[in-house]
């Protein structure tokens, strides 16, 4: 079946492909831009992390009074660390005291956030070098004592667990050689040196401070774009050296380990190895660090450490990182949990993942699990919403948003495998707006085209019936019950030779007989089907259903016959004096039975309109007016039809082609004011007697009773009827033979 717009069938195709193919192609883009992973992927990927971090942050076990224990300490140089010790640097002698004070509470090792990389200027070699000019003896005096980076150098070969800090430039520094006790690298696996973090130069502590340390680590963070940092790299590579972090590092040094061990594959790194502990990394080396709350007991001042005033036994078997959180230090971060976290904590938390080992994962096939989840999400909605509607395609989607939700938080929560549920949802939701919102354009253009198509010639209320129920349409055409009108102007052909060369007069004659003909018929909820010149044509029951569309038909040819009258006065009145108005009279034919409706024509012209043998029998019964001399007649199956509310009078039987038995056909003459009469009750029952006296060829019994009917008749408008009549029993006279 075709809608019968040109085309039809393929019309639909391409209304139901474009949202189709606009649907896929945004979720092909969608997948491409997932690959291309620009950075507002990228950081919309990394806050849903941050998301799930804050609902599971990680914990820390219990102490014997209950709180929260942590085996990593955090020495701060905090602002009352500054107010009571000085401006920073602080002397190298007061770092010394500071390695001493916590060797002796018992610490396993010792990692400072701090670089070392010039000589301490308040050292007494450095400070002969100025006063040399004022005093030489005094400069000669401080050449004897001992140098500050000297005896910091000491207290790390004191206590033989302390790390210093190395951080990464930004280029290769000259003279760029590493510390002698570099501890040694293997490989498990492939080569994945290649695909670790690349620093291009490195800044490095004071050798003699180097070589009396138990280790050297890497202080450098890497933040993602949004300014968070969410991954410490345990592993940096500068030139063909391969450095640890000083978080890894005070591990290898509290353990006694003397090799690290680079675990490898296609893909890249796959973890460290570093004794009983293996550490996952993602494919650069760094682990995605489970962050917890800040806890405030971790930390202890500087100032207090330096002046013996902390619980003896707090640092015991922990280890000790030494930083900073003073702000002018410039030392602050952002992490998924806190905006402002000191960095020493960062490391102190890295080292916590480490140990607990809930350091967070994202597999190498993270990637591409999110591109086919992208991809076969916003697939099923593009499919799904053409031929299942929107609120199904939305309640599956629903049901895939929540399966998608539940596998990544089954994954985080259970597993701390950390995968983005939300891009996929993103193109989703995406191609779920796409397509219905392209549905919703397809659907305003059919709307658009029901109301260009059926405006002219349907009710307006009914136009938007149809617009917003486009279902009760069988485009295509459709077999239905239908009640027709045909009307037209008698005599028209005098009328127009009236008017002779004046074409737009006669124009506007005809306009103003069809528009409140027209306004009754769509008043009456009324199909106009066309204008033949000036005859309409109008249909009901079609395209919307009508039960009682033969009263509303008769309805609609009794309000045009008023209509017409009232059109005939306001001619009259404008008449000019000695001229005759025109008057013009209307034979309106109605009937009722089944046709085929629907929109009907050739490719390039077509209407909605009825065929059928109800129509033709109504076109006849609107030219038969003009024998019977009455406005409307009405066939036998719109009488049937109708609630009985109307004044009829049968008229006659006629032949209609197809049919054996004789048809009848009658007048309809008003409304129930009419039908409801005593008067006319008597009248229509006398008329029916002389038809069927006329019928048994009595005519002498048929005149008698049509002479006494005739002054009755002119009263209904029946003259030129009962002339007709009287014609045809004139005629059933002569032609029967004259008795001898």
């Amino acid at each position: 079946m075709t809608d019968g717009r040109p085309g039809g069938r393929r019309w639909n195709r391409r209304i139901w492909f474009a949202p189709w193919a606009l649907g896929v192609g945004l979720v092909f883009c969608f997948g491409g831009l997932r690959l291309w992973d620009p950075y507002g992927v990228e950081v919309l990927r990394l806050k849903g992390f941050d998301a799930a971090h804050r609902m599971a942050p990680r914990t820390l076990p219990a102490g014997p009074d209950g709180q929260p224990v942590s085996p990593i300490m955090i020495v701060d140089i905090d602002e009352e660390s500054l107010d009571r010790i000085g401006q920073w640097p602080w002397p190298r002698t007061a770092m010394a005291q500071l390695v001493d004070q916590l060797n002796a509470d018992g610490a396993v090792g010792i990692g400072f956030d701090i670089l070392f990389t010039e000589p301490d200027r308040m050292s007494p070699d450095e400070l002969a070098d100025r006063v040399m000019e004022y005093d030489p003896e005094l400069a000669q005096q401080l050449r004897y004592l001992p140098g500050n980076d000297d005896r910091l150098a000491q207290a790390f070969r004191r206590h033989d667990r302390t790390v210093i800090a190395q951080a990464v430039h930004a280029r290769a520094l000259p003279h760029d050689i590493g510390p002698v006790n570099v501890p040694s690298v293997a490989r498990l696996g492939p080569d994945a040196a290649g695909s670790l973090v690349q620093a291009p130069g490195v800044i490095r502590p004071l050798p003699e401070l180097a070589d009396a340390a138990a280790g050297v680590g890497m202080i450098s963070l890497w933040e993602a774009p949004d300014n968070v940092v969410r991954r410490v790299p345990l592993v940096i590579k500068s030139g063909q050296r391969v450095y640890p972090a000083l978080s890894i590092e005070m591990l290898r040094v509290a353990t006694g380990q003397q090799t690290y061990v680079l675990e490898g594959s296609a893909a890249g790194v796959e973890g460290v190895l570093l004794g009983r502990y293996r550490v996952p990394t993602d494919h650069s080396g760094q682990i995605w660090v489970h962050y917890r709350p800040r806890l405030a007991p971790q930390y202890v001042s500087a100032a207090d450490v330096l002046a013996g005033r902390f619980p003896a036994g707090i640092f015991e078997d922990k280890l000790v990182l030494v930083g900073t959180s003073a702000t002018g230090l410039g030392d602050i971060k952002a992490t998924p949990l806190d905006p402002a976290l000191p960095g020493v904590e960062v490391h102190a938390q890295a080292l916590e993942t480490v140990l607990s080992g809930s350091v967070l994962s994202r597999p190498a096939v993270a990637d591409t699990a999110e591109v086919l989840a992208t991809l076969l999400i916003g697939s099923a909605i593009v499919v799904l919403v053409p031929l299942v509607g929107a609120w199904s395609a939305l309640l599956t989607g629903a049901v895939l948003a929540a399966a998608t939700l539940a596998v990544t938080s089954y994954a985080f929560f259970q597993e701390r495998v950390l995968l983005d549920p939300w891009f996929p949802l993103l193109t989703g939701f995406s191609a779920f707006t796409v397509m219905v919102f392209t549905s919703y354009l397809g659907s305003e253009r059919d709307k658009r085209f029901i109301r260009a198509a059926f405006t002219q010639y349907l009710a307006p209320t009914l136009v938007d019936r149809l617009a917003s129920e486009p279902e009760l349409l069988q485009l295509g055409g459709e077999t239905r019950p239908a009640t027709v009108l045909f009307s037209d102007i008698r005599g028209f052909t005098g009328i127009a030779e009236r008017f002779g060369d004046d074409a737009r007069g006669l124009t506007k004659l005809v306009n103003r007989f069809l528009t409140p003909l027209s306004d009754r018929i769509l008043a009456n909820q009324g199909t106009i089907d066309k204008y033949i010149g000036d005859a309409i044509m109008a249909f009901w029951n079609a395209p919307i259903d009508d039960p009682r569309h033969a009263d509303h038909a008769c309805q609609a040819a009794l309000e045009m016959v008023q209509a017409l009258n009232a059109l005939n006065a306001e001619m009259a009145g404008e008449a000019q004096p000695g001229h005759a108005p025109v008057v013009l009279k209307a034979g309106i034919g109605i009937n009722s039975g089944r046709c085929l409706a629907g929109n009907l024509g050739s490719d390039k012209r077509f209407n909605y309109s009825v065929m059928g043998d109800a129509v033709n029998v109504a076109a006849r019964l609107e030219a038969l007016t003009r024998t019977y001399g009455v406005d409307i007649i009405v066939g036998e199956a719109t009488l049937s039809a109708t609630d009985g509310e109307y004044a009829f009078l049968e008229l006659d039987h006629i032949r209609v082609k197809g049919r054996r038995q004789p048809a009848r056909i009658f007048a309809l003459l008003g409304g129930p004011a009419i039908a409801e009469h005593p008067q006319f009750a008597t009248f229509e029952a006398r008329h029916t007697a002389m038809l069927r006296m006329m019928r048994q060829a009595d005519t002498t019994a048929a005149r008698r009773q049509l002479d006494a009917l005739a002054p009755t008749a002119r009263g209904y408008g029946l003259s030129v009827a009962y002339g007709f009549y009287a014609t045809r029993l004139d005629e059933a006279d002569a032609a029967v033979p004259a008795r001898v």
